[in-house]
């Protein structure tokens, strides 16, 4: 695709395509990946040059999240010195998947901080997505079907939809 080709291109918001000239030729979605990958270096240069002049804003971003949420930054903390130090072995490749590449560690309980389950990218962000449509299910009221004389009474109750967890926990090398 020419830079020319990049410029022309137009989106049309209610359909969510991207047009060449008259021809549909991909979604918003598959357009924006594209222009990503083919201006990285643009990319990275741009976010290095706006880090380097917010560096107080990234500060305060970053203590705020780690006193908002102590136990997380606890928890992912003591992963990391656990991985450097060798005392957790970091897998090469996904524990639910078995791709190799860059593996997370998605802590399952923050209570349990070394307890980590070592996810790919894609299968770390489907079990974000699980989670979030468990919760929601969770926070969801259910109508019942009460008759007339019961007005006085609640006319839901809290879905209880309970999973079981992923793995047991990364193996700890002592």
């Amino acid at each position: 695709m020419t830079n020319r080709q990049l410029r022309v291109k137009l989106a049309d918001k209610e359909t969510d395509t991207v047009y060449i000239g008259s021809r549909i030729e991909m979604t918003k979605k598959e357009y924006m990946k594209e222009w990503r990958k083919e201006n990285r270096g643009h990319i990275r240069e741009y976010l290095k040059n706006w880090r380097a002049g917010n560096r107080a804003h990234n500060s305060a971003m970053n203590l705020n999240w780690r006193t908002a949420n102590r136990e997380k930054y606890l928890a992912h903390h003591a992963v990391n010195i656990a991985v450097s130090r060798g005392k957790i072995e970091k897998p090469d490749s996904c524990e639910r998947c078995g791709v190799k590449g860059i593996i997370h560690g998605h802590h399952t309980s923050y209570e349990d901080r070394l307890s980590v389950v070592w996810l790919c990218r894609d299968c770390h962000n489907e079990e974000h997505r699980r989670l979030a449509a468990q919760a929601a299910t969770n926070n969801s009221r259910i109508e019942t079907d009460l008759p007339d004389s019961h007005e006085g009474l609640a006319t839901s109750t809290p879905c209880e939809r309970v999973s079981p967890p992923l793995h047991a926990s990364a193996g700890v090398v002592e």
